[in-house]
């Protein structure tokens, strides 16, 4: 079966080899239908006195139609800022509404 695709970065793809961050790949009914939907969550967040704060969150529900895998929920979002305040927010497909 082939995963759904992606017009940004998102939570469909990241670094796998990144230590640093929490990551969450699993295979689970969410709707009942008997068939695994795929959920995927990574959080990470990073911080030094010379560059500040920086967070970035991605969460993909991708459900299990029998024939393939459609994305049901999408979101990307990367927040960056120093010790006093959030200088940038970048909000990406479900988390921008």
């Amino acid at each position: 079966m082939m995963f759904a695709q992606m017009d940004f970065e998102d939570a469909t793809s990241w670094n796998d080899n990144d230590s640093q961050a929490l990551k969450l790949n699993e295979f689970v009914d969410l709707n009942g239908d008997r068939r695994d939907d795929f959920v995927r969550l990574y959080a990470k967040h990073d911080y030094s006195e010379i560059d500040g704060m920086s967070s970035e969150f991605k969460a993909c529900v991708q459900l299990n139609t029998g024939k393939g895998f459609k994305i049901a929920h999408n979101c990307y979002a990367k927040i960056a800022g120093t010790d006093d305040e959030i200088v940038t927010q970048d909000y990406y497909g479900d988390c921008a509404l």
